[in-house]
């Protein structure tokens, strides 16, 4: 085997690292088809994909934006929806009578 050859161990064939699956804000809203104000908007309610934080930056993990994507998925709506539009459509009636 010469110098010039690359073996296993070489930086160049390493696999991809967790760092490497970080995205940026921008990145991120990309990725979800969102605004980068609504994943801001998001993460002072809490209620936005898991980030991590290095300093003041904001970092996104792919595999927590995937899960976090699976855990949004709905198959209907649900019964405390509906049961919220019957009573509006309700108050709307008793308006209107």
């Amino acid at each position: 085997m010469t110098a010039h050859t690359l073996d296993a161990k070489s930086p160049s064939q390493k696999p991809p690292t967790a760092i490497a699956a970080l995205r940026t804000p921008k990145e991120a809203a990309q990725f979800l088809k969102l605004s980068t104000s609504w994943l801001a908007k998001a993460r002072m309610r809490g209620d936005g994909p898991p980030y991590i934080k290095f300093g003041r930056a904001i970092r996104y993990s792919e595999a927590d934006l995937l899960q976090w994507i699976s855990s949004q998925r709905r198959s209907r709506r649900s019964k405390g929806n509906a049961d919220r539009s019957q009573k509006s459509d309700e108050r709307r009636l008793d308006s209107k009578g």
